[in-house]
């Protein structure tokens, strides 16, 4: 057993987690921008 080839595996299952997180957090901070300039858009035509 190679322990190098335990962590690289390891430490590519943490950044595909972490990519998976950030990628979601992303979505989200996106999506939350996009409704607030709905709100500001709606605002200024009323």
């Amino acid at each position: 057993m190679n322990i190098d080839e335990e962590y690289q595996k390891m430490t590519l299952e943490e950044l595909k987690e972490l990519f998976d997180t950030l990628t979601n957090t992303m979505a989200r901070v996106v999506t939350v921008m996009v409704d607030k300039a709905r709100e500001i858009g709606n605002a200024d035509r009323l």
